[in-house]
């Protein structure tokens, strides 16, 4: 879901270029001042990713601070604490697993769960759910329990996920893997 939003917020960006350029050169020179005001801009917006990016670490870092909870900081930025590290093999991409779960909001509000809406089955690699979930299970052997804390670009992004999850949340996700599928691909 996470990968969509990007792709098509980079087709997007890609499209008001392209519409800047073409209406900036009809047939004339390419009007230098607007370049410069298109860079300009997206250095504008690099600062301020930046910014929030590292905002919602200190958000993240105090909040498991605060419960005591051990999470390390995965290499892609998101946090996770494992708690039972189950049996077996590790997930991998193209495996099936069906997980018991519960999504929170980082100001404690439950979003999800298992136990109102059932247990989860997808494969693993194929953006059935959000990025971040895709990556982190894969630290779950069969029986694994663990805690994610997912920024925003690993969850629900920009504009949430149009019901439950807010705009540039930042989600807690505790999940289970209840039955893992070995994949015959690898």
């Amino acid at each position: 879901m996470n990968l969509k939003l990007v792709k098509s917020s980079i087709f997007f960006l890609g499209l008001i270029l392209a519409f800047v350029f073409v209406s900036c050169n009809n047939k004339q020179k390419i009007n230098v001042q607007n370049v410069v005001k298109v860079d300009s801009t997206k250095e504008k917006l690099v600062r301020i990713n930046r910014y929030l990016t590292k905002k919602d670490a200190l958000r993240i870092e105090n909040y498991a601070k605060r419960r005591n909870w051990n999470v390390k900081l995965d290499s892609g930025g998101y946090y996770y604490e494992i708690l039972t590290p189950g049996t077996g093999d590790f997930a991998q991409d193209n495996d099936i697993v069906t997980i018991a779960y519960q999504l929170s909001l980082l100001e404690g509000i439950l979003c999800y769960s298992s136990d109102s809406s059932g247990l989860i089955r997808f494969e693993i690699g194929h953006a059935q759910l959000f990025s971040g979930i895709d990556d982190g299970i894969k630290k779950l052997k069969k029986g694994g329990k663990a805690r994610f804390i997912f920024p925003p670009f690993w969850a629900f992004g920009l504009i949430g996920d149009q019901k439950c999850v807010p705009a540039r949340a930042i989600i807690v996700y505790e999940v289970e893997i209840v039955e893992l599928e070995k994949s015959a691909i690898h």
